[in-house]
């Protein structure tokens, strides 16, 4: 599977310039975009000439619509002087380093319920495996730990790329590869190199067929133990978790390719509905970030006011009960668009208003109930009381085992590592 484009910057959104336009935070060494003289605080207004609005999302798709060796005309303006234009010649991806051990193997795999370009979606698979004292391969099959992802649509590679802390899949990554796990990640179609429609317009059914078409792919591995397989939900990553587990009891029941999954961690999920656990998730907003939490290029997360949280829970009820867009919402209660919403091209948080009726619809308790494996519910760092509760609730209610504080990344590889017979670490 190639490689896609790679100009060479990253960004943030600038207000210095009239009308849509994007500050390069920084330019990556040895890139196009540094060849073509390109520096930070460079300020680009257009691309190949087209004077239309130019934000990040405009700028992704110009730069994924091309092939490494392609050149993308660039205009863009220098400490508020006159406008220059430049060629930029587009390089290719490079390779990952996630620096938290192992080793990085790509890999794809065919998700035959997804539409691609010109068959099914091809999705970039990132295998990381442990090695031994000396760097080398690990000889033996790795047990597996498969990543399911949240909501929000984001390149696994651009995470990788910032040089803040790149998210708590990662982090978890780590204390994983240290303890004999291999660890798999999925970049869903219209992320990073994989094809297909863009991410955000994957419905509930479309995500799980990308994460299951996954699963029957690397099973088939040599290098992975398919008999010692175990999923982490990120999110409401959780929730599709549940239901890919599920599905393997199914297809091991029906002499299907893949065997049970042998353990399930969710982190982050919740018993209440979609809206209710949004009000909290928003409540919990209201606190700023901590700086280690914040992605270089993005504007600091302030807290919100009573209203603004309002605001942003009707939006989330009228997407979940009512399925509207943002757009077809704004056009009803022009109001609320000055809430600043994080909504783009209609969507959501990067999701349409089916992926989030379905959400609304879910029963989380009957969801997890028929899942056999062990469960265990884990918290984000930042959850409240409320979310312990509910872990609290979701466990009790299903089997499970839960985490009453804040998870760390060694409780979740001990837990995995007992359910799964790993030895103790030395």
């Amino acid at each position: 599977m190639p490689r896609r484009a790679f100009f060479g910057y990253r960004t943030s959104s600038s207000a210095s310039s009239p009308g849509d336009a994007i500050r390069l935070a920084h330019v990556v060494e040895g890139s196009g975009a540094e060849a073509a003289g390109l520096r930070p605080d460079d300020v680009i207004v257009h691309i190949d000439g087209a004077r239309r609005p130019l934000d990040r999302r405009t700028m992704l798709h110009a730069i994924r619509s091309r092939q490494p060796g392609d050149v993308l005309t660039v205009s863009f303006r220098r400490n508020s002087g006159p406008v220059q234009t430049v060629d930029v010649t587009l390089g290719e991806f490079p390779t990952t380093d996630f620096t938290v051990g192992g080793r990085l193997h790509y890999l794809a795999a065919e998700v035959p319920d997804v539409p691609g370009p010109s068959g099914p979606a091809l999705v970039r698979l990132l295998l990381l495996r442990p090695v031994d004292l000396e760097g080398d391969d690990i000889v033996t099959p790795s047990p597996l730990v498969a990543f399911v992802s949240s909501m929000q649509c984001r390149s696994l590679d651009e995470a990788a790329l910032s040089t803040s802390p790149v998210g708590i899949e990662f982090s978890y990554a780590g204390g994983l590869l240290a303890r004999g796990f291999a660890v798999l990640m999925v970049d869903r179609p219209g992320l990073g190199d994989s094809q297909g429609p863009p991410c955000e317009s994957l419905d509930w059914d479309q995500e799980r067929a990308v994460y299951l078409a996954a699963l029957h792919r690397i099973v088939r591995d040599p290098r992975i133990d398919p008999g010692r397989v175990a999923l982490l939900g990120f999110g409401t990553g959780g929730y599709h978790a549940a239901r890919l587990a599920h599905a393997s009891q199914l297809d091991a029941a029906t002499g299907g390719p893949m065997p049970p999954i042998r353990a399930l961690v969710a982190v982050g999920v919740d018993d209440r509905p979609w809206t209710d656990y949004a009000k909290a998730l928003l409540t919990r907003i209201r606190y700023p970030l901590p700086a280690s939490e914040q992605m270089l290029g993005t504007p600091p997360r302030v807290a919100l006011t009573e209203e603004e949280i309002d605001a942003h829970l009707e939006v989330h009820l009228a997407v979940a009960n009512a399925g509207l867009t943002t757009r077809e919402l704004y056009a009803q209660r022009p109001g609320l668009r000055r809430t600043g919403y994080p909504s783009s091209g209609g969507f959501v948080a990067g999701r349409g208003p089916g992926y989030f009726q379905r959400l609304q619809q879910m029963n989380a308790v009957g969801l997890f109930a028929r899942v056999t494996a062990p469960k265990l519910f884990a918290r984000n760092e930042d959850d409240n009381a409320s979310f312990a509760e509910a872990l609290e609730r979701l466990g009790m209610a299903t089997g499970g085992e839960w985490l009453s504080s804040s998870s760390s990344t060694e409780d979740v590889a001990t837990w995995l590592a007992a359910e799964l017979g790993m030895p103790e670490p030395r």
